[in-house]
């Protein structure tokens, strides 16, 4: 059981990278007053954390009707964290989740930023709903590690929070080079896990394949 939480609560954070999402945050709402913030932050993480749960409960149940194996699942998203993981070592801000200056001038003119492009993509981005479908696939039959994996989901959501009231603090601790060290490291991380899904999903294939 602590091996499961260890892994959920590591492959989480890992993948939400509350300090890639902390630049844009403060890019964003850096003229807003603190209650403002506070606002923005708590709709953007239940905004993120819907969308998650959503994706979590019932993304098992798009699979089967596809009929989509885990084997396939294991590979697929292992490849596409992958790339997303390779982007965030090479820019430092995570691939596809960095708003390109069109979105974030579309962001600034309409002011509520908490949907997007802070809750979609920046927190809730497809690396995300890649790994939590495939976290409650692999749990999937059993309640209590369900349960345990959407606790944990919510969990980094809410130091996702705390941590986003803390954005203006800690962007000036880290400071730009900071915050790029660290997304890079967390890339790293990302695409070791991406490739150990990928060998994971190929060696389940390979055992059907022999057994059938």
């Amino acid at each position: 059981m602590n091996d499961y939480i260890v892994n959920f609560l590591a492959s989480l954070f890992v993948i939400l990278n509350p300090f890639s999402v902390i630049p844009v945050f403060v890019e964003l709402t850096g003229m807003d007053n603190p209650s403002t913030q506070k606002r923005i932050a708590m709709r953007a993480t239940l905004i993120a954390a819907l969308v998650l749960i959503t994706f979590a409960v019932a993304g098992g149940w798009v699979l089967k009707k596809l009929q989509i194996s885990e084997a396939a699942l294991m590979v697929a998203g292992g490849m596409l964290l992958f790339i997303f993981a390779v982007g965030r070592v090479l820019s430092g801000q995570g691939g596809s989740r960095k708003p390109s200056v069109i979105e974030l001038e579309e962001a600034h003119n309409k002011r509520d930023v908490s949907v997007f492009p802070i809750a979609i993509p920046l927190i809730a981005g497809p690396g995300a709903m890649t790994v939590v479908m495939f976290h409650m696939k692999q749990v999937s039959g059993d309640w209590a590690l369900q349960l345990l994996f959407i606790a944990c989901l919510t969990a980094v959501l809410m130091l996702m929070f705390v941590l986003l009231l803390s954005a203006v603090r800690i962007t000036r601790v880290l400071g730009v080079t900071g915050t790029n060290v660290i997304t890079r490291v967390f890339g790293i991380i990302l695409a070791a896990m991406a490739i150990q899904f990928i060998m994971n999903g190929i060696q389940q294939f390979m055992q059907q394949f022999l057994n059938s």
